[in-house]
C-alpha cells in the first residue's frame, strides 16, 4: 500500500499592519512621539515668555520709580558735615565680596563767598552701604569716599546723565 503523502501547511503570519505600510516602521511612530514632545515644549515656552513680558513692564516701572527715589534721596544728603554739597546718583549694584547693596555717587562740595556765590570744590566719588538692622526694624547706612570712579564687584547698574561730572571734570 503506497503511503500518503504527507501534508504540510504553512502557516501564514498574521501581522497587524501591512509591511508596505509607513505606519508599521518604528522610526514614524519615533518622529510621531517627539513631533508631539515639541509641540508641548513650545507651547509651554510661548506662555512663559507671555508671562515674562508681563513681569519686565512691572519690573521696569519699578526700576524707574527706584531710581528716581534714590536719585531725590542723594540730592538730600550731606556727605560732609562741614559744608554743603550737589550730589548725584551714578549706579547701584550689590557688592559679590558681603552682598550689601550699594549706590554710587559723584558730589561737588562748595562754600559761599561774601556776595553768596558758591565757590566749588574738586568732584568726587561716594558710595553708600544699605544693610538690614534688625535691631531697629530697618536700614542702616555709611558712606565711603573715593578720588576714582570706584564701584565693588558684582552686580552693578550705571543711571544717571552724569550732569556733575560734565560740569565739573577737568576737559582732557
Amino acid at each position: 500500500m503506497p503511503k500518503k503523502a504527507a501534508k504540510t501547511s504553512k502557516i501564514k503570519k498574521s501581522s497587524k499592519c501591512d509591511q508596505g505600510s509607513v505606519l508599521c516602521h518604528p522610526s514614524t511612530w519615533l518622529i510621531a512621539i517627539l513631533s508631539v514632545a515639541l509641540i508641548a515644549v513650545c507651547s509651554i515656552s510661548a506662555y512663559g515668555f507671555g508671562k515674562l513680558g508681563a513681569n519686565t513692564s512691572l519690573d521696569s516701572s519699578k526700576l524707574a520709580v527706584f531710581d528716581h527715589l534714590l536719585s531725590d534721596y542723594m540730592s538730600n544728603q550731606e556727605v560732609d558735615h562741614e559744608k554743603p554739597s550737589m550730589n548725584e546718583v551714578t549706579g547701584y549694584g550689590i557688592s559679590d565680596e558681603d552682598g550689601v547693596f550699594y549706590a554710587t555717587f559723584d558730589f561737588v562740595t562748595y562754600t559761599l563767598d561774601a556776595d553768596n556765590m558758591p565757590i566749588y570744590d574738586d568732584l568726587r566719588h561716594g558710595i553708600i552701604y544699605f544693610w538690614p538692622d534688625e535691631e531697629r526694624n530697618t536700614y542702616s547706612h555709611a558712606f565711603s569716599y573715593h578720588d576714582d570712579y570706584y564701584h565693588p564687584g558684582g552686580t552693578y547698574v550705571k543711571i544717571g546723565d552724569h550732569r556733575l561730572r560734565d560740569q565739573f571734570e577737568p576737559a582732557e
